[in-house]
């Protein structure tokens, strides 16, 4: 039996002084293996979110699709302004990743954290945070 190339689970993580993270041995293999460690970082409301450039790069042909001028697309601009506006390119290095303090400080992350796998994305919460939305 394989195991699955997404990212699943709940897994602790400790944030060093600098603001990084070890990555799980799981979630590193297929960030190295499928991804080239290339990675969007953006926070969205409470919580951080980790994608794979090569997942964004497919999400991005949707955003730029929208017509600026059609009223429908109103609301899906208006948050689509809101994600890019706190996006930053990232990298995995040495099987780290770094979350800038800005960040972190924005959904209150403080050294322990969740690392919520989500398929092709993953995220990383506050422990209070998963507990409010998660109700665990």
């Amino acid at each position: 039996m394989t195991e699955s190339d997404e990212f699943l689970g709940k897994i602790p993580i400790i944030f060093d002084e600098k603001g990084r993270f070890n990555v799980p041995s799981r979630i590193k293999a297929i960030l190295e293996g499928r991804y080239n460690s290339q990675l969007i970082i953006y926070v969205n409301e409470d919580h951080i979110m980790i994608t794979p450039k090569k997942e964004w790069d497919e999400s991005k042909k949707n955003w730029e699709k929208l017509d600026p001028f059609d009223v429908d697309n109103v609301n899906k601009r208006k948050r689509m302004r809101k994600v890019l506006s706190k996006a930053h390119d990232s990298q995995m290095k040495s099987g780290k990743i770094l979350i800038p303090a800005d960040q972190r400080e924005a959904v209150g992350l403080g050294r322990e954290a969740l690392l919520i796998g989500m398929s092709n994305t993953f995220e990383i919460w506050s422990r209070e945070q998963w507990e409010k939305e998660s109700g665990e």
